[in-house]
């Protein structure tokens, strides 16, 4: 409804494959990647642990993330910012999920205007 390309991966090391095999190639990652969604719980590489990886890596350590869970409450929300993502959302609010890409996307058209 908002008009926005996806690409989707089956769990977090894809995620991290792909964003290492679009630095490998030469690609600009922030001008193609606006934002990460990733959900927190998956299998081989969870949220967290994708969040991490990304923020230890010198050419990814600036992606907005934001992490999208069923697991709710103060211990999860400490979690995400000890790992560093942006945004934490409690499945499944898409208002606000929606407002986090919007504003990602007005962030990203000033950055690469």
């Amino acid at each position: 409804q908002i008009n926005i390309r996806c690409v989707a991966v089956d769990n977090g090391k894809q995620a991290l494959d792909f964003l290492l095999e679009m630095l490998d190639s030469g690609r600009n990652v922030y001008k193609e990647i606006i934002m990460l969604i990733s959900d927190v719980e998956m299998p081989i590489m969870d949220g967290y642990t994708l969040t991490k990886e990304i923020r230890f890596h010198k050419d990814l350590k600036d992606l907005y993330i934001t992490l999208h869970t069923s697991l709710s409450g103060s211990y999860n929300e400490d979690l995400v910012k000890k790992v560093g993502a942006n945004n934490f959302i409690v499945k499944f609010q898409p208002d606000l999920l929606a407002k986090y890409v919007m504003d990602a996307l007005a962030r990203h058209s000033v950055n690469f205007a």
